[in-house]
């Protein structure tokens, strides 16, 4: 495969396991202030799940900024892809398509969740066409990470998969995209997207920490339905997400919205990351053209 370039950016330092995990709120502090400051590649071990502390947190109606870096490298540096530990992958999701047969359990490919985007394309008709793969640099260590992508989504390119690979430890599943629970990379961290019921639904942001532990929740907001109607509303704090405890300090109620306004309160509120940042692959290719 031909070497990728990657482009070089004035962001934060981005995280080589993009796993999810909450951070203390000393580190959205640590963020918003310090993202300028280049710190250690600390290796792609998997980040460990930090829980949040309590206040002293930003209050619910004044939202975190993360701050841009000032220092933009000079010169582009070439991209390493390590096709051959990645190939191993496309191929285990090749196989997975060619033998599909929900009744053998025993069937799987690498890095398969307990639900999976790749098998909703299989049921959907032309996986080969609809799924594609790309390599990205997310952690600025010039070392790629595969991104497994639904060629087919109205919103944008849903990863199916991501996995990052390290010389000592091979490669490693990062997150798992499907109908229910969609991810959408944008520079800088990446959406969540999750879908509970026809009720309950959320928008949350990440970005990746420039401690380089894992990633830094930003912000929610979700749809709950209470006794006198349908409310919106957001947080600061990830374990609050879905929380019916509306008069809570971490918790900011919008108020009641009619159904009809939901879907453009929710594109409102992701608009800027992910319309303003998007994550430009360079190259996608159709599993139909591996």
């Amino acid at each position: 495969m031909k070497a990728v370039k990657k482009t070089i950016a004035a962001m934060l330092l981005l995280s080589t396991l993009i796993s999810g995990c909450s951070v203390k709120d000393d580190e959205q502090e640590t963020v918003s202030s310090d993202a300028s400051e280049t710190q250690e590649t600390a290796g792609t071990t998997a980040a460990s799940n930090m829980p949040l502390t309590e206040p002293m947190a930003p209050a619910p109606d004044s939202p975190v900024v993360a701050r841009m870096s000032d220092a933009v490298p000079e010169e582009e540096a070439e991209l390493n892809i390590p096709s051959d530990a990645y190939n191993v992958v496309i191929d285990s999701i090749l196989n997975y398509i060619d033998n599909y047969d929900p009744a053998d359990p025993d069937l799987t490919y690498i890095g398969k969740g307990e639900f999976s985007g790749i098998e909703e394309a299989i049921l959907g008709g032309d996986p080969y066409n609809d799924i594609g793969y790309a390599y990205v640099d997310v952690d600025w260590d010039n070392v790629a990470e595969l991104a497994i992508l639904d060629l087919t989504d109205d919103y944008g390119y849903m990863v199916l998969e991501l996995y990052s690979y390290n010389s000592n430890y091979g490669f490693h599943p990062i997150f798992h995209g499907y109908s229910n629970d969609r991810y959408y990379l944008y520079f800088g961290g990446y959406l969540r997207k999750r879908y509970v019921d026809e009720d309950t639904m959320s928008y949350e942001s990440y970005i990746f920490t420039d401690t380089r532990s894992g990633t830094m929740f930003m912000e929610g907001c979700y749809t709950m339905r209470m006794a006198d109607g349908l409310h919106f509303l957001t947080t600061y704090y990830e374990d609050h997400v879905f929380s019916s405890t509306i008069d809570s300090y971490y918790v900011n109620d919008l108020d009641i919205v009619s159904e009809s306004d939901v879907y453009y309160m929710f594109e409102g509120f992701v608009g800027y990351e992910y319309t303003e940042y998007p994550q430009h692959y360079e190259t996608i290719t159709p599993l139909s053209e591996y």
